[in-house]
């Protein structure tokens, strides 16, 4: 039996509810894409912090083909930084 004496670590209901406003803001987005695909990251990161519980900053990181690491957007330097550490010290090869 888990720590968790059988019950989810997951609140069901907020990450319903979290889903639920993911979905909404990606429509609106989707709706307005004449703002370009920057502003759209910007957009996302932003609302991603908001509506995370503990969540600062955020960033949208993407990795390539060869394994490298580029953050495409970050609400806050600290992500991107958080982005670097994570391309430089993690235990898999890259």
């Amino acid at each position: 039996m888990s720590a968790f004496h059988g019950r989810s670590p997951v609140d069901n209901d907020a990450t319903s509810a979290l889903a639920l406003r993911l979905a909404q803001w990606l429509r609106n987005l989707q709706r307005r894409s004449a703002i370009g695909h920057f502003a759209t990251l910007e957009e996302l990161t932003a609302g991603a912090a908001e509506a995370i519980p503990g969540a600062d900053y955020v960033a949208i990181t993407v990795v390539d083909r060869k394994g490298g690491f580029r953050t495409v957007g970050a609400t806050h330097p600290c992500a991107a930084l958080m982005d670097k550490i994570q391309e430089t010290r993690t235990p898999w090869a890259h």
